[in-house]
């Protein structure tokens, strides 16, 4: 894919059409949060599609990397934590001393 789909238009529609193909496959459900998805929902609503890059583009993700399914709100809340792992804690913690 040429470009970056975030400044082209070309390559912008290519992204979204592969994210879009990937939630018909999925059956419309946010990788994320595992709720449905409605391709209706105009961008930037909280509840629009987004396609979710796997690995963050700030962790050593590709722009044209693998992507999934999410709603928007979904995507900005994990924010560029890797799909496994867990957002920043409510406190800091410890090492427990046994």
């Amino acid at each position: 894919m040429a470009g970056d789909p975030r400044t082209s238009g070309v390559a912008r529609r290519a992204y979204r059409a592969r994210a879009k193909a990937i939630w018909e496959t999925n059956g419309g459900i946010c990788e994320i949060c595992r709720e449905p998805l409605d391709m209706k929902v105009p961008w930037p609503d909280p509840d629009s599609f987004v396609a979710d890059h796997v690995t963050p583009i700030t962790g050593g993700g590709r722009v044209d990397g693998a992507v999934r399914p999410a709603h928007n709100r979904c995507n900005i809340k994990r924010g560029a934590n890797a799909h496994d792992t867990l957002g920043p804690t409510s406190r800091p913690w410890r090492k427990a001393v046994c």
